[in-house]
């Protein structure tokens, strides 16, 4: 049943970098040269032209269509839909639209070096159906291995509930934050403030309205930098461009390369980046 369980498990979403994929590019599309030029499945032929030069010609344009389709429109695809969880369905998809770009990349490649450009649906459906049919052992082998990967790099994840480690911080009545080079003083209720982000110059004050329920932002010319020598726990320092009030943080997920804090009611999240993970750690203790 944990077999069973695993499969209905979230995973993170990878990109890959740029050389890296270009280096699995090249394998899966050496292998399906090899394919074709050495068992010429689905009776591949070329007619009148050198078999190993149209090959080439064809895995060119299999390399240019799968690096647009993963280095650009797939990243743009999460940005549109916010897709925020990853299932094992959304890999099987994802390979089989890969799939499916090829196919429609060798139909147009094709058609283009008979001087048809006329879009013929039966004949495009059955090289449809010849990509998904030698396509599908191997997608199924690359979800298993990239689903698996995901599994085992979780498993080093902790996640924590803040509460059962951490009880809320005393604090002040007040904080005043000094703007730089100016006289202008900002005065806040300490546990009203969530969370401080940096902007250039400037820090953006993230807080809570006298209801304590109504969220407000103040913009204030001065550094993280200041701050962190200004303010004291519960404030700590999680990342170049962010502190935060620990006692608004309700959920700790990650490990010695990075974490990430939840913030009670709100949907936002705060990274901690690994230069900052000892001293967050050690905030607990102090």
């Amino acid at each position: 049943m944990e077999g069973l369980k695993s499969l209905t498990k979230p995973i993170a979403i990878r990109r890959l970098s740029t050389t890296k994929l270009i280096k699995q590019l090249l394998l899966v599309l050496g292998i399906v040269y090899l394919i074709f030029a050495l068992l010429e499945p689905f009776e591949f032929h070329v007619g009148e032209y050198n078999k190993f030069g149209i090959l080439l010609l064809f895995s060119a344009a299999y390399f240019i269509t799968l690096f647009i389709a993963l280095k650009w429109l797939y990243p743009l695809f999460l940005a549109i839909t916010k897709l925020k969880r990853f299932y094992l369905h959304h890999l099987i998809l994802q390979y089989l639209g890969l799939i499916v770009l090829v196919t429609t990349t060798h139909y147009g490649v094709q058609h283009y070096l008979n001087d048809n450009f006329v879009l013929d649906l039966p004949l495009y459906l059955q090289f449809l159906k010849h990509g998904l049919a030698l396509g599908l052992i191997p997608t199924v082998i690359l979800v298993l291995i990239e689903y698996n990967k995901a599994l085992q790099g979780s498993k080093g994840i902790q996640k924590t509930t803040l509460p059962s480690f951490l009880n809320p911080i005393a604090q002040k009545d007040s904080v005043t934050i000094s703007a730089l080079h100016t006289k202008e003083c900002f005065r806040f209720r300490p546990n009203a403030i969530i969370y401080i982000k940096s902007d250039d110059n400037y820090v953006h004050v993230h807080y809570f309205g006298d209801d304590d329920k109504e969220l407000h932002r103040k913009l204030i010319r001065t550094n993280l930098k200041t701050l962190e020598d200004m303010l004291a726990l519960p404030f700590v320092r999680t990342h170049r461009s962010y502190m935060v009030n620990l006692n608004h943080v309700k959920k700790v997920t990650g490990n010695v390369k990075g974490m990430k804090l939840f913030i009670s009611a709100l949907d936002t999240v705060i990274p901690v980046s690994r230069g900052y993970v000892a001293t967050f750690k050690n905030s607990f203790h102090s």
